[in-house]
This record gives structure tokens, C-alpha cells and sequence, in this order.
């Protein structure tokens, strides 16, 4: 409930209230034990993304979508893929500083997840 009222109120708040106070809300909720309520914030957090006023909140977004999917619950991988990367990349607008950066990002996770595998 919390993580679905995170989606809806942002577009009666202030914008500084939605980069501030919604999204750490939202990130409390994605760091919690039920993969139920993670799922819920991720997709949350997708709905949110269009309402922040500026990209300045880009790379903690970024951290947050490199670490969802690799949640372990399924099911918040999947929502990491189908709802928040598409709402980040309409979010970036196709920034080419930004997009850069994101996919700099994954590469560096990438890269890390296989030097961090078994053999």
C-alpha cells in the first residue's frame, strides 16, 4: 500500500518533494525482505520516474536499477525490465551524456558479476 501510494501521490506533490522525499521512501521499500513489496516499489518507482523535475537524481537511479536486476525474486527482475528500464529511458529522454553513463554502468556490473562467478 505505502509503495503504490508512492506511485500516485507524486503528481499532487512538489517536485522537490518528489526527488526527495518519495523516491527515498521508495528506496527503503526496495531494500525490504518480501520480494512482494520490492516488485511494488520497483514498479512504483517507474511511475515516478516521468514526475522528477531534472536527471540530477539519474545515478542513484541508475545504482538502483543495476541492483534490481539482480534481485534475486523473479519477479522483481521482471518488473525491473518491464516497467523502470523503459520509464528511465523515456526519463533520459535519450541524453546521450546520460545514456552513456548508463550503459557504462552496466557494462562495469557486467564485467564485475563475471569476475565474481564460479568457474
Amino acid at each position: 500500500l505505502v509503495a503504490d501510494s508512492c506511485g500516485e501521490l507524486p503528481r499532487y506533490i512538489s517536485p522537490d518533494l518528489r526527488g526527495s522525499l518519495v523516491l527515498s521512501i521508495l528506496q527503503q521499500l526496495l531494500n525490504d525482505v518480501a520480494p512482494l513489496v520490492r516488485r511494488a516499489a520497483t514498479i512504483n518507482l517507474a511511475k515516478l520516474l516521468p514526475l522528477l523535475p531534472d536527471e540530477d537524481k539519474f545515478p542513484q537511479v541508475q545504482s538502483i536499477l543495476l541492483r534490481l536486476v539482480l534481485d534475486a525474486s523473479d519477479d522483481v527482475v521482471e518488473a525491473a525490465f518491464s516497467d523502470l528500464v523503459p520509464s528511465m529511458m523515456a526519463w533520459v529522454g535519450g541524453n546521450p551524456v546520460i545514456c552513456t553513463g548508463l550503459l557504462s554502468g552496466v557494462i562495469s556490473s557486467i564485467c564485475e558479476l563475471l569476475r565474481s562467478a564460479p568457474e
